[in-house]
């Protein structure tokens, strides 16, 4: 395992990540399958995937009963439990993932959602803020209009100075790191 991968799961696992690691992209289906399952998930949102990896996901999370959204994220509201959304790139330095978010089904699945789980490729992962400037500029001169850097769970400690989390955004989150 490279330092840069042991070096985002560390960190990671610092604030609160829980980080799995995959092969393929087909063995990253497999093993959200095993997780789901794992942790009695039935439903899931699924948002911002390209129509190939959304048809690759549904039709295994299908094959074990588990119940997928891919709609207007919208029509799950006031809430869901589980969203599962593409990661674009991973800080290793801070266990962030950045998340290309200008879709609102992709806002919203990332931020409603009480368990967040992303897919990301481990060619995505960068070693330090600096190093991910290359891709936060092209987002930004493209149709890019949001973009989100996660770094573990919402967490606030406004209220009282208590320690808080989920307050925010989702009170889990999960990285499924795929790839050679």
């Amino acid at each position: 395992m490279s330092s840069l991968i042991e070096t985002f799961i560390n960190r990671a696992k610092a604030v609160q990540t829980e980080v799995l690691i995959a092969g393929a992209l087909g063995d990253a289906c497999e093993k959200l399958v095993s997780y789901l399952k794992e942790t009695a998930i039935k439903h899931v949102v699924l948002s911002g995937f390209d129509s190939q990896v959304t048809d690759l996901i549904l039709k295994r999370l299908s094959a074990e009963g588990i119940e997928c959204f891919n709609g207007s994220v919208r029509d799950c509201l006031p809430g869901f439990l589980c969203s599962v959304t593409p990661g674009h790139a991973g800080i290793s330095e801070t266990g962030t993932i950045i998340i290309e978010s200008t879709s609102e089904n992709v806002r919203l699945a990332s931020m409603l959602a009480d368990h967040h789980i992303i897919l990301l490729p481990v060619s995505a992962l960068y070693g330090e803020l600096p190093d991910v400037e290359p891709i936060l500029e092209k987002m930004v001169k493209g149709d890019s209009l949001y973009v989100a850097f996660i770094t573990g769970p919402s967490r606030t400690a406004d209220i009282e100075r208590v320690l808080t989390i989920g307050v925010h955004g989702p009170k889990r989150v999960t990285v499924i790191l795929y790839g050679e």
